[in-house]
């Protein structure tokens, strides 16, 4: 339960940050620059704590997939 807790404080701090409207909003589909922003930056806390791309996945309502992609983006400087 505590994990669940950071996670949640985590999706929380990203919105704050990124001026995003909700969780849901952050959790959703829409791909408006913002929250793209804001999930590569959920996805980079966690990977850095060790997560993996499905638990990552898992955690922010995302496939693996779309969660490597946006990594490996973010590593090359696409993003």
């Amino acid at each position: 339960m505590d994990a669940t807790n950071n996670y949640l404080q985590l999706k929380k701090r990203a919105i704050s940050k990124f001026n995003i409207p909700s969780v849901l909003a952050l959790l959703g589909n829409r791909q408006d620059k913002s929250i793209v922003t804001a999930r590569l930056y959920c996805y980079q806390k966690l990977w850095n704590i060790g997560k993996s791309h499905g638990e990552i996945g898992k955690i922010m309502n995302k496939e693996r997939t779309t969660v490597l992609r946006a990594l490996k983006g973010a590593t090359n400087g696409k993003n």
